[in-house]
């Protein structure tokens, strides 16, 4: 497991280290998320003024079933329309 944040240059951001790097398998496949999932804090600071919108890229890269995985996303202003 591992996580890639980009932000503008008009943000600082501060990352808390993830609660792990890795998941034992699920022991009841296909009955939804019986384990504690990976977290990890990312704290935003606004280093323009005014105050412009935030914007996160996110990837996060795993590996299951042996096959690598990757999952990208941008959580910004769109996403709460």
């Amino acid at each position: 497991f591992s996580a890639e944040e980009a932000v503008p240059r008009y943000l600082a951001i501060v990352l808390g280290a993830p609660s792990g790097s890795s998941m034992a398998a699920e022991p009841l496949p296909g009955f939804g998320p019986t384990l504690p999932p990976i977290t990890q804090a990312l704290h935003l600071k606004q280093q323009a003024s005014p105050a412009k919108p935030f914007k996160v890229k996110l990837k996060v890269n795993y590996t299951r079933s042996g096959k690598p995985q990757s999952l990208t996303t941008t959580i910004g202003p769109d996403c709460f329309l």
